[in-house]
């Protein structure tokens, strides 16, 4: 293990997939006061209870890790100024000093330790996978926290990203429940209020240690539409749009609206069907495969993205480490796929039911039309996304998308493809299980040399799609829209941060 501060600074990314938030109602902004229209609204404001990109967009306006990324995805120091490694197993972070929580407490070891621990060990954390090579985490004075892993792991900070750090002592005071209807973090802007399906509004903080922000105040609102998201943007009730649908961003850049800028941006999603390989007839590898070959991803690409996306044949897109450039492409061979199914047993074809979120419908219905000259005969189960996602832990099969959060394709494999147990497997809906591949999932952090680790990323990689547990379809790229009195170059992550938007002259 490097025994110097930030290893894999130069490879690493983040994710993910979210959207945000309007609707018709929302009055003009007022001058110090930015309004961010998203798909959706978060799932909770409560740290670590939820593993999800918009939502931890949305926190990371209130809450901060001991590092974060920048918009290019490189490492930079947040509540910890500097780290080090004095041996293979151990990390020492020194805290920012003069750092103080919404309600003023000043932050302390004590609050590092428990927010690290708590994410590990809380029964209800989606992060627990994250946490699961930390062996101790201990203060020594008041700002210095000794992490011990139980292996090396040359990604740790990368995933204790989203490990927000909460106050100790409020949080134990007035217990989760209260706690995520007034959240109080470091972050630059601090809760407000929140219109229940409609709204969020945040406040800057005055004591942020980073220096104050563009604007006094933040609402984010979701939209619902591309026709409502263009409408927003047109009628100036919004600032800034994010993740707008290709139709709405294809709009406004043919009739556009002066001072209106519409930005494409590379994304880390990648959008695929999974399934749950226990039960037929997703157990038969036959069956799998000719759903991979009964897709035309450049048709999806041009027609429902309007080429605002790209074909997927793995994972993760090019921007993560553990890419293979060179995997081939699954073709479109309707015919090909009819001759699985009856190798599977289906000569007359089979009926399959798609659960997917409402938002997705579009895709869902392009699939079926796809699917259908290869026998495959897809029945869709759209669901409004908060009720999508526990009903996607059951499914047999489903469309969903997938980012990886550390720009290292490990988390990917950890939370998908691993099987479940108490630490791994936390996003394996489908309970896909290979006993090989989990030990060659778990053997990932003995890899600190960047040649060594990219080999062994991409022989996972290899092995995972030949065994086709899921079908990726297209990676999509994020699309955006802002005013002329605002400057915002989009992050790679695709996290919306109010205190990186400044205003125009």
């Amino acid at each position: 293990m490097p025994r110097t501060v930030v290893p894999f600074i130069a490879w690493v990314g983040l994710l993910t997939l979210a959207a945000l938030v309007s609707n018709c109602a929302t009055p003009p902004p007022e001058p110090s006061e930015v309004v961010i229209a998203l798909p959706g609204l978060p799932l909770t404001l409560m740290p670590h209870a939820r593993s999800e990109s918009l939502t931890s967009s949305y926190l990371s306006n209130m809450f901060e890790g001991l590092a974060g990324f920048d918009r290019d995805m490189k490492l930079v120091p947040l509540l910890a100024v500097s780290w080090e490694n004095p041996d293979a197993l151990t990390w020492l972070f020194r805290l920012r000093r003069g750092v103080t929580f919404h309600d003023g407490t000043p932050l302390t070891a004590d609050d590092v330790v428990f927010s690290i621990l708590r994410a590990r060990n809380d029964p209800a954390s989606a992060l627990r996978s994250n946490c699961a090579d930390i062996a101790t985490v201990t203060r020594e004075g008041d700002d210095v926290v000794r992490v011990t892993t139980t292996r090396p792991l040359p990604v740790l900070l990368q995933k204790l990203r989203v490990v927000f750090i909460l106050p100790r002592r409020r949080f134990e005071r007035e217990g989760a429940d209260a706690f995520a209807r007034r959240p109080v973090g470091t972050g630059p802007y601090r809760f407000v209020a929140e219109t229940a399906g409609q709204e969020i509004r945040l406040a800057a903080y005055d004591g942020y240690w980073g220096g104050p922000s563009g604007f006094t105040a933040v609402r984010f609102v979701r939209f619902q539409s591309g026709e409502e998201a263009e409408s927003l943007l047109r009628s100036g009730r919004v600032d800034l749009a994010a993740n707008i649908p290709p139709p709405a961003a294809t709009a406004l850049a043919t009739r556009p609206l002066p001072g209106l800028e519409v930005i494409r941006n590379r994304s880390l999603m990648v959008l695929l069907l999974g399934m749950d390989t226990r039960v037929p007839p997703f157990d038969d590898i036959r069956l799998r495969r000719a759903l991979a070959l009964a897709v035309d991803r450049p048709a999806l690409v041009t027609e429902l993205r309007h080429g605002y996306a790209s074909p997927a044949n793995q994972l993760v897109p090019p921007a993560v480490f553990g890419f293979i450039p060179d995997l081939p492409e699954f073709p479109y061979e309707p015919a090909g796929a009819r001759r699985l199914l009856v190798e599977a047993g289906h000569p007359d074809g089979i009926d399959v039911t798609l659960l997917l979120p409402v938002s997705r419908r579009s895709l869902a219905e392009a699939l079926q039309r796809q699917m259908a000259p290869a026998g495959i005969r897809l029945r869709l189960d759209a669901r409004e996304r908060e009720a999508f996602w526990p009903l996607a832990d059951t499914a047999p099969f489903f469309l969903m998308g997938v980012a990886s959060t550390t720009g290292d394709a490990s988390d990917v494999f950890e939370d998908m493809i691993h099987s479940t147990t108490e630490l791994y497997g936390r996003d394996n809906h489908g309970r896909f299980a290979v006993a090989e591949l989990d030990r060659l999932i778990e053997s990932l952090n003995g890899y600190w040399a960047r040649t060594q680790r990219l080999d062994a990323l991409q022989q996972v990689m290899a092995r995972v799609m030949a065994e086709v547990p899921r079908v990726p379809l297209i990676t999509e790229d994020l699309l955006y829209a802002r005013s002329a009195h605002i400057d915002y170059p989009p992050r790679v992550d695709n996290y919306v941060l109010a205190h990186e938007i400044g205003r125009r002259p």
